[in-house]
């Protein structure tokens, strides 16, 4: 039985990360918490994403998108959460700074 990222490499043109330390870099944002990913594709543009997507869909494998790393929302990469209270027109938390608007 192949591994997730050998049945990627054949599907994906971007670059395939799945050694220890990649998972390791890859497994931390901004806060304290970890969670380790099986494997971290950079897909090459929307088709390979496509493709992966169609793959990880198939195969019932949970797909995480991140940007850099640096978000300090307080949950770690992975992990559902506040734009879903957002999306349902609950309020802000307590302290959030509403955006600026116009010049000064």
């Amino acid at each position: 039985m192949m591994s997730i990222a050998d049945e990627l490499k054949l599907i994906a043109r971007g670059e395939i990360l799945s050694d220890e330390w990649n998972r390791e870099v890859y497994s931390v944002d901004a806060s304290h918490y970890s969670i380790k990913p099986s494997v971290i594709l950079f897909p090459l543009d929307e088709d390979d994403l496509a493709e992966i997507c169609r793959y990880g869909y198939s195969k019932n494998v949970s797909i995480t998108a991140r940007g850099a790393g640096t978000g300090l929302r307080r949950r770690p990469a992975g992990s559902t959460g506040s734009g879903r209270r957002r999306a349902q027109g609950r309020s802000p938390p307590a302290g959030a700074r509403p955006a600026p608007t116009g010049s000064s």
